[in-house]
């Protein structure tokens, strides 16, 4: 259960990082791209150890299946949510294009 799990997230998460990088190129201004795509590098890959913690906290305290179904739903409510209040419905205006500096 737990590989079938794996598998299928890093199939769909496949799809999307191509889409949230070219979104960080987009939006983030030239010479700031290294510092912001740094840090979210890392907040991202924070979760890992950190997602870990409560992930066998509810494993030990629940079961596997009933883990798995908690926070599969959990995931749902905190990806799907700020589309259903929407905060990213709204969306963004286009930034300005960067002037480029004259040398």
């Amino acid at each position: 259960m737990v590989l079938t799990v794996t598998f299928l997230s890093g199939v769909a998460i496949a799809a999307v990082n191509p889409l949230l990088g070219a979104a960080l190129y987009e939006r983030v201004p030239e010479s700031l791209q290294t510092r912001v795509l740094g840090i979210s590098g890392s907040v991202a890959f924070l979760g890992l150890p950190v997602g870990a913690l409560p992930g066998g906290w509810s494993v030990a305290a629940l079961g596997l299946t009933p883990a798995l179904l908690v926070m599969s739903v959990a995931c749902l409510v905190l990806t799907v949510g700020p589309l259903l209040t929407g905060q990213l419905r709204v969306g963004r205006p286009e930034p300005e294009p960067a002037v480029p500096s004259q040398v």
